[in-house]
């Protein structure tokens, strides 16, 4: 009750979560034009046989679970492109699940061009692949967890690396292989 003894309003209730389909012979044919209709906490199931070279985009929304479904991972060639001179992928929003995506070949003009370019806090990526981007996954803050993946043939000039983890709280790194990388680190982090 509020202070006039009347009912308090029920609080609105979130919208249920949803499951967005992307690629053949679905609604989206393209990561970039799911995320323009998802909804925080909604899933993308993005199918493996599909065709995302220079799907670049910006991943805005809260708590979204990004994953690869089929026979391999979904591929994501950069294939020239970015998203705001940094990443095939920027995500922005907070606690975004990464999972079964294999991201490679980024190049931006500054030399940092990543898999994905975390910006927003928490961030979960499992069973993916990143490789010959000049950065793996760079920056981030909150808590990373980065578990089953691969890492290769990043790095560029000393300044990049297989993966760079910037001065987040936390950093959970676990049965991944990070291996070969060109120039620079296969781990860098400054996590505390």
């Amino acid at each position: 009750d509020d202070v006039r003894g009347k009912p308090a309003p029920a609080a609105a209730k979130p919208p249920a979560a949803r499951t967005l389909k992307v690629g053949p012979g679905q609604k989206y044919s393209k990561l970039s034009q799911s995320l323009r209709d998802a909804r925080e906490g909604d899933v993308i199931e993005i199918d493996s046989a599909g065709d995302y070279a220079g799907d670049v985009c910006l991943i805005a929304r809260d708590n979204l679970t990004i994953r690869g479904v089929g026979k391999q991972r979904a591929k994501f060639p950069a294939a020239g492109k970015h998203c705001k001179g940094k990443a095939i992928w920027v995500i922005s929003g907070a606690n975004v699940t990464v999972e079964n995506i294999e991201l490679s070949g980024a190049r931006v003009a500054d030399k940092d061009g990543a898999g994905i370019r975390a910006e927003g806090k928490g961030l979960t990526v499992r069973n993916c692949r990143f490789h010959d981007c000049q950065d793996g996954i760079l920056g981030g803050a909150g808590v990373r967890l980065i578990e089953y993946s691969e890492f290769s043939e990043c790095g560029l000039d000393g300044r990049s690396h297989n993966l760079y983890i910037g001065s987040i709280d936390k950093l959970i790194f676990r049965h991944n292989y990070s291996h070969h990388a060109k120039v620079g680190h296969l781990l860098k982090s400054r996590a505390k």
